[in-house]
């Protein structure tokens, strides 16, 4: 079954990239995204670099990525005739770049975000955060409250996207930083830096699967204190917002949607 899925993927992103070679040149409209940086298997970057007319500032990278959010980003727009270019900058420069660069969209943003000339679009992608401990802490965390006292390293923007009651019980921490750098964030418990992470546990798992050393083999505890979150894009374009939905309807109707999942959770 496993199989079957992985061929038809690739089937499926051959047809894609000849599609958007297609679109490129009877000149699609491109719309330029501001995404995060790489958080395996959301965001994957691929060994080949495009170019970027223009100087390029110090804090913008723009290179040919993959993953569930980007694939399913780029497919819903691709078959609503918008060619896609992402550019990645760290999460807690996403609005500021928005605004600074003038760009089409930003990737991805909370279900209720509101911000001036910025049109939400439904949700298309979920995470699940769960605080990770190795298990030979013994570590009891049912609720936020186990969390005070401890040391922690959360991904960027954790206070943001957790909310206020998890700000206040970080507060009390007896050391607390947020990551862009997930790979980081997670070396950071094994070597003993941190006695908690806090993460999106399929990143985690994604992490497990890729790296074999002993020293990432230690039994490790998560804990599910939060709940499931949805998470959706925003334009400055309510047209686009609206292809947008559109496409990712559609994707979730034909079944590519799943598909895309499966191919890096499966």
């Amino acid at each position: 079954m496993y199989t079957a899925n992985w061929l038809k993927f690739v089937l499926l992103l051959q047809l894609s990239f000849i599609s958007l070679q297609i679109q490129a040149e009877s000149n699609s409209t491109k719309v330029e995204i501001i995404s995060g940086l790489p958080k395996p298997p959301f965001i994957m970057p691929v060994n080949v670099i495009e170019p970027i007319e223009g100087p390029v500032p110090d804090d913008k990278v723009q290179a040919l990525y993959q993953g569930i959010q980007i694939d399913i980003m780029r497919e819903a727009l691709l078959s609503q005739n918008y060619l896609a270019e992402f550019t990645h900058v760290p999460l807690a420069r996403n609005i500021t770049n928005f605004q600074k660069w003038h760009v089409d969209g930003v990737s991805i943003l909370p279900l209720h975000f509101a911000y001036p000339g910025m049109f939400i679009s439904q949700p298309y992608v979920s995470y699940q955060n769960v605080v990770v401990s190795l298990k030979n802490r013994n570590y009891i965390i049912d609720d936020l409250d186990d969390l005070s006292g401890k040391s922690i390293a959360a991904f960027q923007k954790a206070k943001l996207f957790l909310g206020p009651e998890y700000e206040d019980i970080v507060k009390y921490s007896l050391g607390y930083r947020e990551l862009a750098d997930q790979n980081k964030q997670i070396e950071l418990l094994f070597n003993g830096s941190v006695e908690v992470i806090i993460l999106d546990i399929n990143i985690f798992n994604y992490f497990l699967k890729t790296h074999q050393s002993r020293r990432h083999k230690v039994a490790t505890t998560a804990h599910y204190i939060f709940k499931e979150r949805v998470y959706s894009a925003g334009f400055k374009s309510e047209v686009i917002r609206d292809a947008f939905n559109i496409g990712l309807n559609a994707l979730k109707a034909s079944g590519q949607y799943q598909l895309i999942i499966d191919h890096y959770l499966k």
